[in-house]
């Protein structure tokens, strides 16, 4: 299309051209930017801000809360253990 100074002085350009040029030049900008957002973010020894809190794992107590929970007439998962069987196992000696 060539320089926007040369084209200004045409007949046909106005100001939907105008906008145009400038909506494409917008969208190149952001683009140019979002890539070196992504550059710097994959740079060795970069730490993600955005990565999900450390959660700890759950204390004796939650999981003897989680255990009275079970409900005993559910069908057992994938591993074939039933909910009654993980109530009667209690603590390892």
């Amino acid at each position: 299309m060539g320089p926007i100074k040369n084209t200004k002085r045409k007949a046909w350009f106005d100001s939907k051209c105008m906008n145009a040029i400038e909506s494409r030049n917008k969208a190149r900008l952001t683009m140019i930017q979002a890539s070196k957002i992504l550059h710097r973010c994959s740079e060795p020894g970069m730490v993600l801000t955005t990565a999900e809190p450390f959660i700890d794992n759950p204390s004796l107590e939650e999981v003897h809360k989680a255990i009275k929970q079970l409900q005993n007439s559910k069908a057992p998962g994938k591993n074939l253990i039933n909910a009654k069987m993980i109530k009667a196992g209690g603590p390892k000696d």
